[in-house]
């Protein structure tokens, strides 16, 4: 570990190097003040011990700076502090110092101190890399997360929000949440949205988004205060996109409706024409397959323009299907094209 040394008192200094370097550590000495701020700003010390008699009224400052930097790559900082001075150790752990030692010091306390440091910049550590894997989670999930301020200002988008609403990250800050949903769905979303924050809960709800190029996408998920202290302030939103489970339920009332009065034959051609039209697709086969998997028994089959005579054909396996076991649902099958002529 890389140490920052800025102690005024050589004595003093000599006492915590060879305490440092009993540690392991390798300790860079400041001798001036101002250079401290410097050392600082460029980085790499996950340790500065901090006079701060040396540092004189500029002292707060270099603490606040020291403090600035992201959890788990700061400086966990550590003042050297004159007995008397008590007000001045309070104020200094206000401004950012993270413990104290007081002069004169003893090298069996300073050691202690370093352990402690030790034990608290590795949790510090730790917690910075699971909010990095939290926030790498987020960014890259097939979820629609977003979080917004309670006057509906957008504070984050994943990933999949911006590319699902065609924006930038640059057009993020100007843009509102309420801007996001369907006209037809604002005011009931607004309700739940001002509840929630309102009773600081969470609500579960299907809504629908309008993405910049005016596609509806419609989804369902949960909303949920996020509160400080007893203040809210923020909701964070996680939707899933229902779009494919709607065409699927929009083709299956289709089909449904098509099918309801057919029997025997006539159920199993309104089902291959029905199917193959709800879902824009040039051709529609109902059939089963043989025992051993290697042949189609046509019950119907619509070719976009007439019902195709049934058949028994061979199938020719194209590939096997990932994570499924063998057998006739295993494969993707190329079908004769023998199989859509009248």
């Amino acid at each position: 570990m890389r140490v920052l040394l800025a102690v005024e008192d050589p004595a003093a200094a000599r006492v915590i190097e060879g305490v440092a370097q009993r540690f392991g550590h390798h300790v860079r000495t400041c001798s001036d003040g101002d250079a401290v701020l410097g050392e600082l700003r460029g980085g790499g010390y996950l340790l500065a011990v901090l006079d701060r008699a040396m540092a004189g009224p500029k002292g707060l400052e270099y603490l606040r700076r020291a403090r600035t930097r992201a959890e788990g790559s700061r400086p966990y900082v550590l003042l050297i502090a004159e007995p008397e001075d008590e007000e001045q150790q309070l104020e200094a752990l206000a401004a950012g110092a993270d413990d104290y030692v007081v002069k004169p010091i003893r090298p069996a306390e300073l050691e202690l101190r370093f352990r402690m440091a030790q034990k608290r910049l590795a949790q510090r550590i730790e917690a910075r890399e699971q909010m990095l894997s939290f926030e790498e989670l987020l960014a890259t999930s097939s979820e629609l997360i977003v979080t917004a301020a309670p006057d509906g200002r957008v504070l984050f988008g994943n990933r999949a929000w911006h590319e699902a609403m065609g924006l930038d990250e640059q057009s993020l800050e100007a843009h509102s949440l309420f801007e996001s949903i369907a006209p037809d769905q604002r005011e009931r979303f607004n309700k739940v949205f001002r509840r929630v924050l309102r009773e600081q809960s969470s609500a579960r709800l299907e809504t629908a988004f309008l993405n910049r190029a005016g596609d509806r996408i419609p989804v369902e998920g949960a909303l949920r205060a996020k509160v400080r202290g007893r203040t809210p302030t923020s909701v964070r939103a996680l939707f899933h996109d229902v779009s494919r489970r709607k065409r699927m339920e929009a083709v299956l009332r289709t089909v449904l409706e098509g099918t309801s009065g057919a029997t025997g034959d006539d159920f199993f051609r309104a089902l291959a024409r029905h199917i193959a039209e709800s879902l824009g697709a040039q051709c529609g086969i109902v059939g089963e397959l043989t025992p051993d998997g290697q042949r189609l028994s046509t019950l119907a089959v619509w070719n976009g323009e007439a019902y195709a005579p049934k058949r028994t054909v061979a199938l020719r396996r194209e590939q096997r299907v990932p994570g499924t076991p063998e057998g006739a649902g295993s494969s993707r099958f190329l079908l004769p094209p023998e199989l859509l002529t009248s």
